[in-house]
């Protein structure tokens, strides 16, 4: 039985993923069909189901939040931890815990503290099973420009559809940069409980809505307005509450399911917004139009942040800069100011560049520069592994899009950062050779095999490419689009290196399909990733394409229990076999 578990790894993720993922095509169908008796009998079922409580264990076990604890100093550490919480919930189902206020912290952020409310453990657990049975059922009715936080939608969805809207004839000229005072702070718990009507965890959801927090050991009240941040379904609760927006603010779809060009555009990341207009005067009366769309939800805009801007002048969203210019090789009269309000473009010889802003290089820098400063006198592991970490992440979140020239400008600045940094741990060495050390050429690395080298990487290594832009009206809930997103992850797949490095890591993740061939999960799910020898080294296995497959951490624990290792070692060997035939038919 899957209730009857003795040990974290005897569990079968397979039949955990499979039927979590089912139940929520089911809720969804049936949300579509406006089916609302069988929508909430399956919403219940997805509750007291054994397989979605651990499946948000685990989910919760993969990600950094596992070692912060809540009030209750409790983390997800052990599997002994992890299968304590599944049988404590077990137990007393998803509302018959009692709540605990979350642990209120401050983090910085730029220029300022950012307030983050930490629940206890058992309550996020909780939390990701109500997610579960609540999100499929309003990813059917959420409006096509929402991208924060929603399965299989990310940043690079958001700013294709922005590059897609403003790079055309006829485009929208005015942007409504639009910034949301203290949102997640400020959203009215009665207007959102009232959009969640009968569903069937509605009780839980208010009693965690006026739970409060603790900060500096004063429990802080709840009770009339306020998301606390760091909940796992406060992105949901967000996005349920501003959900509307495109409607009241005058945007219009077609009758083949497109924006109408002829009106408004609405992007919107959560509590970040656009809102593109034709004119100065209809960006004018859509922003006072969305002042009272957000007034209905307790939230006010920030009139400091918020401007109308032309898109010829640039404006900031999400981490990069839109501006519409002239071509490299055409002159700079192709944008000219007619009037306040008529901009006269010819579209021949103007495209939309999309940059990193100015605000993130500058945290780039600053994050770069206090690892020199944290590392200075420890490990050169340690240094080398942190600065890597945060050159990687930056690139990989911008290099779909114009950075060449960010890419060459920052690379200047880790040079001359990290060299004074080798000069202060290598005084007696010239510059040639601290160079040669740290400063290595990627044609060099792979051609000499030399991977186990501790250098610094450089972001120009991480080539601009082509992304994937996914359709609108496709939904991972919806089992008649599952093929199309299998399809797309494959296709995004072929342009993403795993390993900067090594070939061989691409290959295996390109063979496996970006499955994990344990619990049948996508491999780039956020879970900490382990390379499997099929054939232990002892007992002669190599290094090589046929002997090795990625797999999640909790998977690789569960291949090498004693009383199953035999049986995973057969079942991978064929498997390799199978899809290493696949592999080489198709590449």
């Amino acid at each position: 039985m899957i209730d009857n578990i003795n040990h974290w790894s005897e569990i079968d993720w397979k039949i955990i993923n499979r039927n979590v993922k089912n139940l929520r095509g089911r809720i969804y169908k049936a949300r579509s069909d406006g089916n609302f008796r069988k929508l909430r009998n399956l919403q219940r079922l997805m509750l007291k189901s054994v397989s979605n409580i651990l499946y948000s264990i685990r989910y919760l076990s993969s990600n950094s939040g596992r070692n912060t604890p809540g009030i209750d100093g409790f983390v997800l550490d052990t599997p002994e931890s992890r299968l304590k919480l599944f049988y404590e919930i077990l137990d007393n189902g998803y509302c018959g815990l009692p709540l605990k206020p979350s642990r209120r912290i401050y983090i910085k952020e730029l220029n300022k503290l950012r307030p983050i409310s930490i629940p206890i453990i058992r309550d996020r657990a909780i939390q990701l099973m109500v997610k579960n049975a609540l999100e499929p059922e309003w990813e059917v009715i959420f409006e096509k420009g929402s991208y924060g936080f929603r399965p299989s939608r990310s940043i690079d969805d958001a700013v294709s559809r922005i590059w897609l809207s403003l790079n055309r004839e006829g485009c929208r000229k005015w942007v409504i940069d639009a910034d949301i005072a203290k949102c997640f702070d400020s959203i009215s718990h009665k207007y959102l409980l009232n959009l969640l009507e009968n569903f069937p965890g509605k009780y839980i959801i208010e009693k965690w809505l006026k739970a409060g927090v603790i900060t500096r050991n004063i429990w802080l009240d709840s009770d009339y307005e306020g998301i606390p941040q760091g909940a796992s379904i406060s992105p949901l609760l967000c996005n349920i509450t501003l959900h509307g927006l495109e409607k009241e603010n005058g945007v219009k779809y077609t009758s083949q399911g497109q924006v109408d060009q002829k009106g408004r555009s609405l992007i919107r990341f959560a509590d970040d917004m656009i809102l593109m207009c034709h004119t100065k005067d209809d960006a004018e009366l859509g922003l006072q139009s969305l002042r009272h769309s957000l007034a209905i939800r307790g939230l006010n805009i920030s009139e400091a942040k918020t401007r109308i801007i032309n898109v010829t002048e640039g404006f900031d969203f999400l981490g990069f800069n839109f501006i519409l210019m002239p071509k490299r090789h055409a002159s700079y009269n192709k944008v000219i100011n007619v009037s306040n309000d008529i901009i006269r473009v010819d579209k021949k010889m103007v495209t939309l560049y999309v940059k990193p802003s100015r605000k993130g290089i500058k945290n780039i820098k600053s994050r770069l520069k206090e690892v020199c400063r944290i590392y200075s006198s420890n490990l050169t592991v340690l240094f080398i592994k942190n600065m890597n970490e945060i050159i990687r992440g930056y690139a990989q979140s911008k290099w779909y899009w114009n950075s060449s020239k960010t890419f060459s400008h920052l690379d200047h600045y880790v040079f001359i950062l990290c060299l004074r940094w080798a000069k202060r741990r290598h005084p007696n060495k010239n510059v040639s050779w601290l160079t040669k050390k740290y400063f290595m050429h990627l044609d060099n690395v792979i051609r000499n095999n030399d991977y186990n080298s501790k250098f610094i990487f450089k972001f120009h290594w991480f080539k601009i490419r082509e992304y994937k832009y996914g359709k609108m009206d496709k939904n991972p809930d919806n089992k008649k689009d599952w093929k199309y997103f299998d399809e797309l992850r494959l296709r995004r797949l072929r342009f993403r290196p795993f390993c900067l490095l090594l070939k061989l890591d691409r290959e295996l993740s390109i063979s496996q399909d970006g499955i994990c061939p344990i619990c049948n999960g996508y491999l780039f799910n956020g879970e900490i990733l382990h390379l499997h020898h099929i054939i232990p080294k002892m007992e002669g296995g190599k290094f090589t394409f046929e002997n090795l497959v990625y797999i999640h951490q909790f998977c690789h624990t569960k291949i090498h229990n004693k009383d199953q290792y035999f049986y995973y070692k057969t079942y991978l060997y064929n498997y390799k076999k199978t899809h290493h035939r696949y592999y080489n038919k198709n590449n």
